[in-house]
């Protein structure tokens, strides 16, 4: 049996807390837009993969991304990260 190491454990947990935000946001999405879970190189982001709009711009702040994986991802946040595409992908 293979054991993860600590990068991989927290890796694979903000993976399933962005998809579960992604797809709470999706719900309030009034535009088509497609949400990706990238690579980032940005030393203010919490965890290196982060939730990206239509290939070109970051999702959540880091502020948000701290949010979502120390409490877990809610409906309030979904819906504002919703708006914030909703009116940049108009």
């Amino acid at each position: 049996m293979q054991h993860l190491t600590e990068q991989q454990e927290i890796d694979i947990y903000a993976n399933d807390k962005f998809h579960q935000l992604a797809g709470m946001v999706s719900r309030y999405l009034k535009v088509r837009a497609m949400i990706d879970y990238k690579a980032i190189d940005d030393p203010a982001n919490l965890v290196k993969h982060v939730l990206v709009v239509n290939n070109s711009w970051q999702l959540m702040t880091p502020k948000e991304q701290e949010f979502v994986l120390f409490c877990g991802p809610d409906w309030k946040t979904a819906k504002t990260l919703a708006d914030r595409i909703n009116k940049l992908e108009k």
